[in-house]
């Protein structure tokens, strides 16, 4: 599903970036000098690249902001207009067979009325995956192409911001609550991003080198020396980065194990206390009581499997 995703969001600007400014003979694929393509007289594509991106990191949280938070309110309102207009006899008749109810029974009414509204909530299918997906292309258009437009990160900030308030919305009161499931980490998701990382320098170099007014003016030699240099420059940046900051921090460590440690002593003073009735616990039970604080559900890793 990502790869297609891929190939659909970045095509249009790998095209721009790198394919767009070539000269072809008999154009592009050989269909003939009618379908040649350039970035104008000055052959900059970097300006195109950039306008690119902006209109699509805009126009993809707008179409998603219609399709998350007007579309449900509109379905909602219909439910509303029916239910008004539409069932106004079953109600008084209703209210005919009902006329000595007591406020128990009103309470119970309204209690039930609250639960068939919230089941008549759209449901959110597949919450997490959708998210991911939407974060992960996004996280995409600033690695991938951030040479080509520095404000990026900052609209991605903005539209997050906004998408918090959004999603928080839609969780509470347009769809039905989805159940919760804890996760170890997340999963496929980050081998994904690490590739995207990897790829954004790459691409970064060639925009730098190949793409840039500047790069353009200093020969295929210089440009060369010039994707080596960042490229290398930034995948040992990354390296050393990575050395000194643990993907675990100490104190967690050091709270994962006193928990190990506090269930280990529980289990056996427990048993010590109780020799007679007590099954015998083996350690190999300790250590899964252990393991089990971590609070890992079994479906950790769903959203991986689905990727």
């Amino acid at each position: 599903m990502f790869c297609f995703q891929f190939i659909n969001s970045y095509a249009s600007l790998f095209y721009i970036a790198f394919l767009q400014n070539v000269e072809y003979e008999n154009g592009i694929f050989g269909l003939g000098a009618e379908y040649r393509d350039s970035c104008g007289t000055d052959g900059r594509c970097m300006s195109q690249l950039s306008f690119q991106l902006l209109v699509m990191m805009i126009i993809k949280p707008l179409t998603k902001f219609c399709f998350d938070v007007l579309l449900p309110i509109g379905m909602t309102l219909f439910c509303r207009y029916y239910k008004q207009h539409f069932s106004k006899e079953k109600l008084k008749k209703k209210r005919k067979k009902s006329k000595k109810k007591t406020t128990t029974t009103t309470t119970d009414d309204a209690r039930d009325d609250f639960i068939a509204a919230e089941r008549s909530k759209a449901g959110l299918e597949d919450f997490t995956l959708m998210e991911y997906s939407e974060k992960v292309i996004q996280f995409g258009y600033i690695m991938l192409f951030a040479a080509g437009f520095p404000l990026a990160p900052l609209i991605a900030i903005i539209t997050n911001v906004c998408d918090i308030r959004v999603d928080a919305g839609r969780l509470l009161r347009l769809y039905r609550r989805p159940v919760s499931f804890r996760a170890q980490d997340i999963g496929m998701w980050e081998k994904i991003v690490q590739f995207l990382s990897l790829i954004g320098v790459v691409t970064n170099a060639f925009l730098i080198a190949f793409t840039s007014q500047w790069g353009q003016s200093k020969g295929i030699v210089n440009q060369l020396w010039i994707i080596i240099a960042f490229e290398n420059i930034c995948f040992v940046a990354k390296y050393i980065i990575a050395f000194f900051i643990p993907d675990m921090p100490s104190e967690l460590k050091d709270a994962m194990a006193d928990e190990k440690h506090w269930i280990k002593k529980t289990v056996i003073q427990f048993h010590e206390k109780r020799p007679k009735t007590a099954d015998k616990i083996s350690l190999q039970l300790v250590d899964e009581l252990a393991s089990s604080s971590k609070l890992v559900s079994s479906n950790s890793n769903v959203e991986s499997t689905r990727v």
